[in-house]
């Protein structure tokens, strides 16, 4: 633990494959599926692979599902 009660990705703006996919709680395949099929944006620096927290959260928010009444 990091003994502090902020997320561990907190304060980083880019987060590699390996974050992203600890932080979303999927495996580094998804990750790289997700890549393969241009469905999250991100950056190719040499053959690293960044992605920005603005465009995880874009994501994220073209993922969510509203509640249906009933």
């Amino acid at each position: 633990m990091n003994g502090s009660h902020e997320p561990k990705f907190a304060n980083k703006e880019l987060l590699s494959v390996e974050e992203l996919a600890e932080y979303l709680g999927i495996s580094v395949a998804s990750v790289r599926r997700m890549v393969e099929r241009r469905s999250i944006r991100f950056y190719r620096l040499a053959r690293h692979l960044r992605f920005r927290r603005s465009d995880v959260e874009a994501y994220l928010a073209t993922r969510l599902v509203e509640v249906i009444e009933v």
